[in-house]
């Protein structure tokens, strides 16, 4: 990261708040200044005494006032609560970072006063630097402005521009997709050790097949009827459909609750 210093405020001190000071934390980034605020402040009491160059601010125009950067880390209802505090400050930040999906760059712009924008989708795995983060951007935010923001996002993982009108796409897919797939990874690991692997034997094993798993289906050149020939039987053949059905329902229910 450049030798920059960079004084960041969030709104909402929770998961993924957390997600951030931690990668960061692990990337042992020291010039970063945050400040926090949250509607709970034992929340922002409790990151504020666990990461360095962190401190909890008493309200929103405190928190406003003392940041370049602004993170809006609060679920879409937040929003019309939020962003009226935000145009009232007598100060504004130079650029607002959203992560939330929903409510979109124009909503944003409108809502607190502040022009250059950006929306983010954030990924569960960042907090070890695994992240696929996607974003959008105001078309107005410098290329210089953009880089900074990249040196932010590259602890945490991959940062990808996209059509701002894709984000809930992502954030139906890549968001949430580590929801869909923990309770799988969860069961194949009881299930190693009930056959009698060791515990750390069997989280190696899966994981590890996971990955080849991923990287044969996507990445190896090979189409999508060749990887699946690689083996000679599916033992849950017969409740695929069921499987995909239920996915399929829940996943667009959820994408649909997502759009703006």
């Amino acid at each position: 990261m450049p030798d920059l210093n960079y004084r960041i405020g969030f709104v909402g001190a929770g998961r993924i708040c957390k997600i951030f000071l931690e990668a960061w934390r692990k990337a042992n980034l020291s010039n970063l200044f945050i400040t926090l605020f949250d509607a709970d402040p034992n929340k922002t009491a409790e990151l504020a005494k666990a990461y360095r160059n962190c401190r909890a601010a008493s309200g929103v125009d405190e928190l406003v006032n003392s940041c370049s950067i602004l993170f809006l880390a609060i679920h879409p209802p937040a929003f019309q609560h939020v962003m009226p505090e935000i145009k009232r400050c007598s100060g504004k930040p130079e650029l607002i970072i959203s992560l939330s999906p929903k409510i979109t760059i124009k909503q944003i712009q409108e809502g607190t006063g502040v022009h250059h924008t950006i929306r983010s989708i954030p990924n569960a795995p960042s907090v070890i630097g695994k992240g696929y983060n996607v974003y959008a951007a105001e078309p107005t935010v410098s290329f210089q402005k953009i880089k900074e923001i990249n040196d932010l996002f590259s602890p945490l993982g991959e940062f990808v521009r996209v059509d701002e009108e894709l984000l809930e796409s992502y954030a139906a897919i890549t968001g949430m997709g580590p929801t869909y797939l923990w309770f799988l990874f969860n069961h194949l690991h009881a299930l190693a050790i009930k056959f009698g692997l060791s515990e750390q034997d069997a989280a190696d094993a899966v994981h590890a097949m996971l990955i080849g798993a991923s990287e044969t289906l996507f990445k190896s050149g090979l189409n999508k009827e060749q990887v699946l020939d690689l083996i000679p039987a599916y033992p849950l053949k017969p409740k695929e459909n069921e499987i995909t059905q239920v996915y399929s329902e829940v996943i667009e229910s959820l994408y649909s609750k997502l759009k703006p």
